[in-house]
C-alpha cells in the first residue's frame, strides 16, 4: 500500500487549488478558488494570495501567471474584465517537475531570460514567441510564474507608451 501511495504522489499529484474565477471590486480583486475534490469555493483577496507562499505553492503555475497579470493590472487601475483575452489559459491540474528559473526581461532585445535547472545556462526566448505559446510556464514553479505574469503585463503596458 505504501508503494502505491508513493507512485500516486510521484505520477498523479495535483495542485490543491485552482482558479475558478475572480471578482473585481473598486480597488481590489478577489480570487475564487475551487479546492480539489470539494464542492465549496474559497474567496481570497489577491494581496493575501501574493504575500502568502502557502497559497502560491498549492496553485498551478498557469494560475499563478494569471494572478501576476491581475495584480499588475490592479496596480495600474485597469479593469481586468476588459483584458480577458490575456487570462484565458486552459490546463490540466497535474503537478510537474520544474527545470526553469525566470531571470528577467531584456527590454532592448525584447526577450525573456530563463536559466535551465542548476546548470546556470541562460536562454533567451522572444516575447512574441512566448505570447503565442505559453507552454513554457509548465517548466516554472508557482512563484516564478507569478513573477513572469507580472513582468509580461508590465512590458505590454509600457510598450504602448
Amino acid at each position: 500500500m505504501k508503494f502505491l501511495n508513493f507512485l500516486n504522489n510521484i505520477f498523479f499529484k495535483q495542485y490543491e487549488l485552482r482558479i475558478n474565477s475572480y471578482l473585481f471590486c473598486k480597488n481590489s480583486i478577489f480570487i475564487i478558488f475551487k479546492p480539489r475534490f470539494s464542492r465549496y469555493k474559497l474567496i481570497v483577496p489577491i494581496f493575501k494570495v501574493i504575500k502568502n507562499k502557502h497559497y502560491l505553492l498549492k496553485i498551478h503555475p498557469y494560475d499563478c501567471y494569471i494572478i501576476g497579470i491581475l495584480n499588475r493590472l490592479l496596480q495600474e487601475n485597469i479593469n481586468p474584465i476588459q483584458n480577458e483575452r490575456l487570462l484565458k489559459i486552459n490546463h490540466n491540474n497535474e503537478k510537474i517537475s520544474f527545470c526553469l528559473n525566470f531571470i528577467g526581461i531584456d527590454y532592448v532585445k525584447e526577450v525573456l531570460q530563463f536559466e535551465i535547472g542548476r546548470s546556470h545556462t541562460k536562454h533567451n526566448i522572444p516575447i512574441i514567441t512566448f505570447l503565442k505559446n505559453t507552454y513554457i510556464i509548465r517548466g516554472l514553479n508557482s512563484i516564478e510564474s507569478l513573477k513572469l505574469g507580472f513582468t509580461i503585463t508590465d512590458y505590454l503596458l509600457n510598450k504602448d507608451n
